[in-house]
């Protein structure tokens, strides 16, 4: 899978794909025969957007993320997001990706906050923007008439973290990957020695290696797997996280947890959770 900027020549393979989408999902603005053929419409969009990329397999499109900046100087430092990825290629890493490169432009561009609306109804697209660090801010009531009935779309935002400690800086890049299921980037913020403990002191976990053999079934077995911070609080070398994590396999609730980090030398060293 490519994912790359759309091009001029991708005008009409953009049109089919969400000619698609209207047909495969009522998630979408357009019902199914409501989207008119206008070529020159989407070549206008690929001109004039201030972010496009494409999910491109073999040469067809099957999925694209968009951002749109504010124009007035009072929203200028925000953007509008709307993202349509086929069914057929969902739960493949291509939302995760497009998220991660809208991050990285975001910055670029000094945006502060990101923001879309998303059905009530659309579960799977809620978890995607939830672990993504968009949160529920509000409800459209009666928002949206689908099928001849009334749907209910939340509004969801995100706010670009400011700059954060040295300290913090693992346990805040640790909690990222935890949450896009990226053993990688989730494993390197730990100390080769780093020990894991209950809240008595028994040792669970001891080792780089450990870890990531047992965070690494984890995150395989757990794709809806979410960690959501509540507070943190930063004393010396420590870091505090009040966490509610959800969407571990075998565990259908919600699990209250403090973890408490120790961080030397830009690694985590050592970890307790309290539950």
């Amino acid at each position: 899978m490519l994912i790359r900027k759309f091009e001029l020549a991708d005008a009409e393979k953009f049109w089919k794909l969400q000619k698609a989408l209207d047909q495969e999902t009522t998630f979408m603005m357009y019902e199914p025969d409501e989207r008119l053929e206008d070529f020159k419409r989407m070549e206008s969009l690929i001109q004039n957007a201030d972010f496009l990329l494409a999910a491109d397999h073999d040469g067809e499109i099957v999925g694209f993320i968009s951002a749109q900046k504010g124009v007035v100087n009072r929203k200028k430092h925000s953007a509008y997001v709307v993202i349509g990825i086929q069914k057929e290629f969902q739960r493949q890493g291509i939302g995760s990706e497009f998220f991660k490169r809208l991050d990285e432009w975001a910055r670029e561009e000094r945006l502060k906050r990101l923001e879309l609306t998303v059905m009530t109804t659309n579960e799977a697209g809620l978890r995607l923007y939830l672990k993504h660090g968009f949160v529920v801010e509000g409800m459209k009531k009666a928002s949206m008439l689908v099928d001849e009935v009334f749907v209910d779309e939340y509004y969801m935002g995100k706010v670009l973290e400011e700059a954060v400690s040295e300290v913090e800086l693992p346990v805040v890049n640790q909690l990222k990957a935890y949450n896009q299921g990226d053993i990688e980037a989730f494993i390197v913020n730990f100390a080769e020695d780093c020990v894991v403990e209950d809240g008595e002191g028994n040792v669970m976990m001891q080792g780089q290696e450990t870890m990531y053999e047992s965070y690494k079934r984890m995150f395989e077995a757990s794709p809806d797997l979410f960690c959501r911070l509540v507070s943190r609080t930063v004393v010396g070398n420590y870091v505090l996280d009040e966490e509610r994590v959800t969407g571990r396999a075998g565990n259908d609730g919600e699990s209250h947890v403090v973890a408490v980090y120790r961080v030397e030398n830009g690694q985590i060293q050592h970890v307790r959770f309290l539950r």
